[in-house]
Order: C-alpha cells, then structure tokens, then sequence
C-alpha cells in the first residue's frame, strides 16, 4: 500500500514536470484510490496519505488551470486536514 503509493506519487511528480500532465494524472488517481480504500479502513492510519493524495491530485489540476478540478481535491483536503488537526487537539 503506502510504498506502491509513494512510488504512484513519486513518477507522477516527475511526469507533471516533464509536461506529461495526462499521465501524473491517471497515476495520481489510481495512488488516491488505493489510499481512500486504506483510509476507509482505518482513517487514523492512512489519514496521511490520503490528503496527501488528495493534496498532489489538486495540485496537478492546479497547474494545468483546471480550477475545477482542483478545488474539488483541494476542498476535500483542508475538509480532512481540518478534522485531523481538530481531532489530535482533543487528545
């Protein structure tokens, strides 16, 4: 799960810099599956690595000016990000 992901992530990164915005995208949708499955299944586990995924899926949108799409990925993110931060306060 979270190495395969990584690596999902990783090679994503590095086409979006080449230019290859079509493919970052595809890997980092399959990278956001894997880790919204393993985040249902555990959410303070995987809490991580699925904004992560969320956040790296908007920022490509981002910069290809999907703004669309991005802030769907984005809004789902901070939503998630806020719930976590919230939640390590009350512990």
């Amino acid at each position: 799960g979270e190495v395969y992901t990584g690596s999902l992530s990783n090679l994503a990164s590095s086409l979006k810099s080449i230019g290859n915005t079509s493919k970052a995208i595809e890997l980092q949708t399959e990278a956001l599956e894997i880790t919204k499955e393993l985040y249902n299944e555990n959410s303070q586990k995987w809490v991580e690595d699925y904004t992560g995924s969320l956040h790296n899926l908007g920022s490509v949108y981002l910069n290809i000016k999907d703004f669309k799409n991005s802030s769907f990925y984005f809004q789902e993110y901070f939503e998630l990000f806020d719930m976590d931060f919230i939640e390590s306060i009350d512990e």
